[in-house]
């Protein structure tokens, strides 16, 4: 009897193991490696060509006719005392975005020998979607030759644009620089295309509320690029595993803002397309870069670097 019981004790013992569970080692999530690529492509002036164009806080100038009346019959008869003549420049407006953009501006006319004068009329300008025509009024002292004149566009901190009435060519080096890319590479659960980088004085920011036009400050640019994302099923399985596209740096300068969501792209939502802002100084040549665009690394996910010159 004892010897049956013992049989039927080892047997319960070697059934009871057979059914405990047994550790497993979790498979790694598959990471992508450091990607370094670099763009060897020159630069070019974006659209507008126009010599007489120019962009300021997200509208798109151009540079018409000139006058100077002693007054005019739709002026804002608001000269300065002293001041008996007006100088009337007609320009063309566009705003490139769906929504108005307003703006106070800072318009002068300097004159020479240090006298600035401001404008009498266009201080807050709300600008319709599309092409308008409208015109600035500024006061002088006395008649003058256009040639003898400089506009002085923008004020404060922001990136200021001096232009000649009657030289062509001033505003050139205002004009954007591009660079279409279509630089591909893998970044989490996507695939990525650079399509285009853009440096710009100005940049247009549209939310549920309008849009408002940007100036970058005076001795930057901001610079522009523009994203497509593919979702691509390399294993991460959520989009928590990965880090936002929008710790994207550019050097040491952390995005501006950006159209991008927080997460990458998922399998609910298997494309993307936005922007990210960078503002970054500029030499005193002019040139930006060469610039590195870092998107950081973690332990899913390798590091991926873009080097460019605009």
């Amino acid at each position: 009897m004892s010897l049956v019981f013992l049989l039927v004790l080892l047997s319960a013992c070697s059934l009871g193991a057979n059914t405990s569970p047994v550790a497993s080692t979790p498979s790694p999530t598959p990471g992508t490696p450091p990607q370094t690529l670099q763009i060897r492509q020159a630069s070019a002036d974006a659209e507008p060509s126009d010599p007489w164009t120019f962009l300021y806080r997200g509208v798109e100038f151009t540079i018409g006719s000139t006058d100077q009346q002693l007054s005019f019959a739709d002026d804002s008869d608001s000269k300065p005392e002293g001041d008996p003549w007006i100088f009337r420049l007609y320009l063309k407006a566009f705003n490139p975005v769906k929504s108005p953009l307003s703006m106070s501006t800072d318009w002068y006319l300097d004159e020479g020998e240090n006298v600035l004068a401001q404008t009498m009329s266009f201080k807050l300008v709300t600008f319709p979607p599309g092409t308008s025509d409208l015109w600035v009024d500024f006061p002088l002292r006395n008649k003058m030759d256009p040639g003898q004149l400089t506009l002085q566009v923008g004020g404060g901190t922001e990136a200021v644009i001096t232009t000649s009435l009657t030289r062509p060519g001033d505003l050139q080096k205002y004009h954007d620089r591009s660079i279409t890319t279509n630089t591909t590479f893998e970044y989490g659960n996507s695939q990525w295309t650079v399509e285009k980088i853009t440096s710009s004085i100005s940049w247009t920011f549209s939310s549920q509320f309008g849009a408002t036009g940007m100036q970058a400050n005076g001795d930057s640019r901001f610079i522009i690029i523009t994203m497509k994302g593919t979702f691509k099923d390399n294993g991460l399985k959520q989009d928590g595993e990965v880090l936002p596209i929008a710790d994207a740096r550019l050097g040491e300068t952390r995005s501006y803002s950006g159209t991008f969501p927080t997460v990458l792209v998922s399998r609910s939502n298997p494309t993307t397309s936005g922007a990210l802002i960078f503002q970054v100084q500029v030499g005193s040549d002019g040139q930006i870069g060469p610039l590195d665009l870092l998107f950081p690394s973690n332990l899913e996910i390798g590091k991926v670097s873009i080097t460019f010159t605009l």
